[in-house]
C-alpha cells in the first residue's frame, strides 16, 4: 500500500510537537527551537520525500508543514495566529513592499510553478542547478502561498531542488550554508523584492513605482482586484516563458541571489495586509507619484 507524503509529513509533524511546546505555546525560546527543529526535520526528510515520488508542489507543502512545526504565524511582527502547516493562505499578505497575488490565485499560481520547475529540474546541469535553486526560491517568494513560514519553506525548497538533482544524476553538489542570519536579513530581503521587480512579477508603473504603491493606489480607487489581478497574471506570464535552465545559468540578475545561496540566508517579514491603505493614500503621497489634481 503506498504511503502519501502529506501523512508521513503529518506523522512527522506530530511526534515533533513536544509536551513544553503544548504547555506553553508561546514560548520564545520554544518558538525558536521549533524554527531550528523544522529546518532539521525537512533537511532529513527530503530524500523520503523523492524516494515517494512527490510532485513538486506536493513537496513544498510537505516541507511547509515540516518546517513550521509548533510555530505560530506573524509572530515576528508582534502577533501570534494560528498556523497550519501545509495549507495555502486565505488572505492577502505583504512582503516588504511587494504584494503577492490574491489568496484565490494561489492554487493555480503554485500548480504552474510546479509543472514548470519539473521541466527546469530536467533540464538541469551541475553549473545550473544553482541558478534553478534561486529562481525557485524567488518564485515561490513571489507567490507567497502560504501565511507565514515561506522563507524556511524556501530554504528547504533549494534543499529539495539540488537532492532531487543529485539523486536523478548521481552527482554530488557542494553543501550550500542556508542558516538565519540577522546581519544579512534586509539584504537578502532587499534583492528578493528586486528581483521579484526586474523579473517583471509586478505590476508597477510610472506613478506607482513600488508594487506596495501600486495597491495603495488601486485600494484608492476602490478596485483592489485590478491590482491583484495583474499580479497573478504577470506571474503567470513568467511561468509561462520559454525560457531553459541554460538561460538562468546565463541571466545576470540571478548572480546575486546564487552568490546569496553561499552565505547565511534569512528570511524576509510576511504581515498580514492591511485592508485600509486608502487613507494612507495622504495627499503628500499623491503629490510625490505625480497624482495630485
Amino acid at each position: 500500500m503506498s504511503v502519501s507524503p502529506d501523512k508521513i509529513a503529518g506523522e512527522v509533524a506530530d511526534r515533533a510537537l513536544t509536551p513544553d511546546r503544548e504547555k506553553d505555546p508561546g514560548s520564545e525560546y520554544l518558538d525558536t527551537q521549533g524554527r531550528l527543529l523544522g529546518e532539521m526535520l525537512n533537511s532529513n526528510f527530503i530524500p523520503t520525500l523523492i524516494e515517494l515520488g512527490a510532485s513538486n508542489e506536493q513537496a513544498i507543502k510537505s516541507l511547509h508543514r515540516i518546517g513550521t512545526v509548533g510555530t505560530k504565524a506573524y509572530e515576528d511582527v508582534g502577533r501570534s495566529d494560528e498556523l497550519v502547516g501545509g495549507e495555502y493562505r486565505n488572505h492577502e499578505v505583504s512582503i516588504g513592499e511587494f504584494v503577492p497575488p490574491k489568496n484565490n490565485d494561489v492554487a493555480v499560481l503554485m500548480e504552474k510553478f510546479g509543472q514548470r520547475l519539473e521541466t527546469l529540474l530536467y533540464e538541469a546541469t551541475a553549473t545550473s542547478i544553482d541558478h534553478v535553486a534561486a529562481w525557485a526560491y524567488v518564485m515561490l517568494i513571489a507567490i507567497h502561498p502560504f501565511p507565514d513560514g515561506n522563507g524556511r519553506t524556501g530554504r528547504s525548497l533549494i534543499e529539495f531542488v539540488r537532492t532531487t538533482f543529485e539523486k536523478s544524476r548521481g552527482q554530488s553538489l557542494p553543501k550550500l550554508k542556508l542558516d538565519s542570519d540577522e546581519h544579512n536579513k534586509n539584504q537578502v530581503a532587499l534583492k528578493i523584492v528586486d528581483l521579484i521587480k526586474q523579473l517583471g512579477l509586478e505590476p508597477t508603473s510610472q506613478h506607482a513605482p513600488t508594487s506596495m504603491e501600486a495597491y495603495k493606489l488601486a485600494l484608492q480607487a476602490g478596485k483592489p482586484e485590478v491590482y491583484f489581478s495583474a499580479v497573478a497574471e504577470q506571474i503567470s506570464i513568467h511561468l509561462e516563458e520559454k525560457f531553459t535552465a541554460i538561460d538562468l545559468q546565463f541571466d545576470k540578475r540571478f548572480e546575486g541571489i546564487v552568490r546569496l545561496l553561499r552565505e547565511p540566508i534569512d528570511k524576509a517579514k510576511t504581515k498580514p495586509l492591511i485592508q485600509d491603505y486608502a487613507s494612507a493614500v495622504t495627499e503628500d503621497v499623491t503629490a510625490r507619484l505625480g497624482l495630485s489634481t
